[in-house]
């Protein structure tokens, strides 16, 4: 973040909300993956109470998560909650976190198909994706595409939540593009990356399961490149978000 590292520009929405914010400098999660973090948020405990421990939880811990989560209490209280996310929300189809309502990508054999399938397909993926005029989101699948880390796709649904709120309400809003394969949406990964480079990262951090080399410093430049167009994507949507909730009275974002 741009206000943590004291440089301007890299994150300028965020750092704007900074100024009116309270900003927690020692706020952690105890393992550092998607599934469990996300259950320590919601929760308040560590891992080891609430029993989500990795990505692929057993239904004796997913059930777990139901005794008390904080979309759940606060259901009970009158709030609509719901949460919006695109592939690396995966996470909150699988395990009922109390939520109301969850716009979330399922992952299973047809979609997993689906995709293999509609990747392969360069040329109609600009239409199938809806990056072109006059085209959409023509299949379900298509959110969880790892390699579209476009928050553009899955707003329509955060702005929808928002407008059809008539009773307090409590929504999550999960981005993916800072999320690993580290894919940001034009132009961001034209600006912060190198429009020399034609490896095998030129979008996004591509894995190879049968490759285990260590990428080039040139790979890894790219990689970085990425990564930090993928934070300023992150950025302009936060943007987005703040802007649109100054609209709403007595909102609190997080």
């Amino acid at each position: 973040m741009g206000y943590a590292e004291g440089k301007e520009g890299m994150t300028p929405n965020i750092d704007l909300l900074s100024k009116d914010s309270i900003i927690f400098e020692d706020h952690h999660t105890t393992i550092p993956r998607t599934f469990p973090a996300w259950a320590d948020l919601l929760t308040g405990q560590p891992s080891f109470i609430h029993g989500i421990q990795d990505m692929f939880p057993d239904k004796k811990d997913r059930e777990g998560l139901t005794f008390k989560t904080l979309p759940k209490l606060l259901s009970q209280l009158g709030y609509k909650t719901n949460v919006v996310s695109s592939f690396a929300g995966d996470i909150f189809p699988r395990a009922d976190w109390g939520f109301r309502s969850v716009q979330a990508p399922i992952f299973h054999a047809g979609t997993l198909t689906s995709q293999r399938i509609l990747e392969t397909q360069i040329f109609l993926l600009p239409i199938v994706t809806g990056s072109v005029p006059g085209a959409g989101e023509y299949f379900p699948a298509i959110r969880g595409l790892p390699s579209l880390g476009d928050d553009s796709k899955i707003l329509p649904d955060l702005w929808n939540s928002f407008e059809k709120n008539e009773e307090p309400f409590f929504t999550v809003f999960f981005s993916s593009v800072t999320h690993f394969p580290f894919s940001p949406p034009y132009p961001h990964y034209k600006n912060f990356t190198n429009s020399e480079y034609y490896g095998k990262f030129k979008y996004f951090k591509f894995v190879d399961p049968g490759d285990s080399s260590e990428p080039s410093l040139e790979d890894k430049e790219q990689i970085r490149g990425l990564f930090q167009a993928s934070i300023y994507s992150f950025d302009q949507t936060v943007g987005k978000v703040v802007e649109r909730l100054k609209k709403k009275e007595f909102t609190i974002p997080l």
